[in-house]
């Protein structure tokens, strides 16, 4: 378990929404992937500080005084959750989280307007 807030914010979004969104991002960040779910999930790391206010359906986000189970660096492949796209010398890589946000946004995950 890895504190986010820290280093990192996490976003978890729906394996079916995540993988549309994230063929739109230019420059995504390191990605893991929870397939032990009834329906998988993909995590995206952005910016620490940067979820406050986040208001996208159908994902969750996670920041200070919450904990994320990262698989190891290596592990690309299931069983069990793995990188989609690893970290990169150990570091977990940030998407934008307003890059982030546009890809769900044009997937149909439009931020809710009552979270601005």
């Amino acid at each position: 378990m890895t504190r986010a807030g820290v280093d990192w914010d996490a976003v978890t979004v729906s394996r079916r929404y995540a993988l549309r969104a994230l063929e739109l991002l230019n420059r995504p960040g390191s990605v893991t992937v929870d397939p032990r779910r009834t329906d998988p999930v993909l995590c995206f790391f952005v910016p620490a500080g940067t979820t406050v206010g986040w208001g996208v359906p159908q994902s969750i986000a996670f920041s200070t005084a919450t904990y994320v189970m990262l698989p190891p660096s290596v592990k690309e492949a299931q069983p069990g959750p793995y990188w989609l796209l690893p970290p990169v010398g150990g570091f977990v890589q940030h998407t934008g989280t307003a890059a982030l946000q546009a890809a769900l946004a044009a997937v149909g995950l439009a931020p809710n307007s009552e979270a601005s």
